[in-house]
């Protein structure tokens, strides 16, 4: 679903990220001798800065948006490349019963446990999509949080 509405169609992420990827520069992560952790897609210069500055044309179906809700949001799509990345991948259990967290600490870990790199590569307005049952599991809303406070 999130690589459908990053792409602006209905598709699967890797006809998103082929999609996306033309003409913007596209860099993958992988772990020695890995599989790709995730696939980053750099909005192209001239076209980042022509999104952020065009007007949204009319929808074709009138919807009403949140007062304060952006129109249009712009920034690198983070693909990970897996189904099933469940809430414990997200956010550790580990972390869950610890009151004492900081949204900055929740910045570091979060998804300590699919690529604990993961934490310096995320950048602000970073948009992640991923495989079929992104955030499924318990219903941790740490996982939401933690993904909130690393960007």
């Amino acid at each position: 679903v999130s690589a459908s509405a990053v792409a602006g169609f209905i598709c699967s992420p890797q006809t998103a990220i082929a999609h996306l990827g033309e003409g913007r520069e596209v860099s993958i992560n992988a772990a020695a001798g890995g599989s790709p952790r995730y696939t980053s897609i750099e909005p192209a210069g001239e076209q980042a800065a022509a999104a952020q500055s065009a007007e949204c044309d009319e929808p074709e179906v009138a919807a009403t948006v949140i007062e304060g809700f952006p129109s249009r949001l712009t920034g690198r799509l983070l693909y990970l490349p897996a189904d099933n990345l469940n809430t414990d991948g997200i956010y550790p259990g580990k972390y869950t019963y610890q009151d004492d967290i900081t949204p900055e600490v929740m910045a570091k870990v979060v998804m300590e446990n699919y690529d604990p790199a993961f934490a310096t590569i995320v950048q602000s307005n970073d948009v992640v999509a991923s495989g079929a049952n992104f955030g499924t599991g318990s219903s941790r809303e740490q996982a939401a949080t933690a993904l909130l406070a690393s960007g």
